[in-house]
């Protein structure tokens, strides 16, 4: 019985110590938590033509549940990418399928930053995973206004 204990309690353990790992981006961002039913929505971030970034650039993708619209809408996932290469940029955003409902919208945003100040997003949403949306999409994004 004592040993039964034992690995109950061990088991529970491993299983909390799983749930919170944590991957390590280039550049040394940390990702979102490996969470139980792990899925992925992936795609490319496309800058405007003769866009050219320099210095530190990340990118940020977000996962929204935008079913009571975009302005209440709640972050499923969210992840930086430090780095991320020339456009079009790659990007694969891990998620926990089970907070995804198949009468829900969900959307994907991106923020490109350039030295730490937002350069780039997206004006248009970009739905994906439920209401005959996949999960991958390619975004295009503009130069925002400096303040």
């Amino acid at each position: 019985m004592r040993i039964l204990k034992i690995l109950s309690l061990v088991a529970l353990m491993l299983g909390l110590f799983t749930a919170c790992q944590t991957t390590q981006r280039a550049g040394g961002d940390t990702a979102a938590p490996r969470a139980a039913g792990g899925s992925t929505v992936s795609g490319t971030v496309v800058l405007p033509s003769g866009a050219v970034l320099s210095g530190d650039v990340a990118l940020e993708i977000r996962l929204i549940d935008a079913s009571r619209g975009v302005a209440q809408g709640t972050i499923i996932s969210q992840e930086r990418f430090a780095n991320p290469g020339a456009s079009p940029m790659s990007f694969r955003l891990r998620y926990d399928r089970n907070r995804i409902s198949p009468d829900a919208v969900y959307l994907v945003e991106a923020f490109v930053f350039e030295n730490g100040l937002l350069r780039y997003t997206n004006t248009r949403p970009f739905q994906v995973l439920t209401q005959g949306f996949g999960d991958s999409v390619d975004m295009t994004v503009v130069r925002v206004a400096p303040n």
